[in-house]
């Protein structure tokens, strides 16, 4: 049961990894595209 769970947690992280590296590009990129992008039109 103990090994089982080992496998299943160790997983999950794998997982959370994953979608976290995904999530901040995407989070990153909306930021960039509304924020910054916006700015430098209006600095120039």
């Amino acid at each position: 049961m103990k090994e089982t769970l080992s496998k299943l947690w160790e997983g999950w992280k794998k997982f959370g990894e994953f979608m976290a590296k995904w999530m901040a590009r995407i989070i990153l990129t909306l930021f960039y595209f509304t924020i910054f992008l916006p700015f430098g039109f209006v600095v120039s």
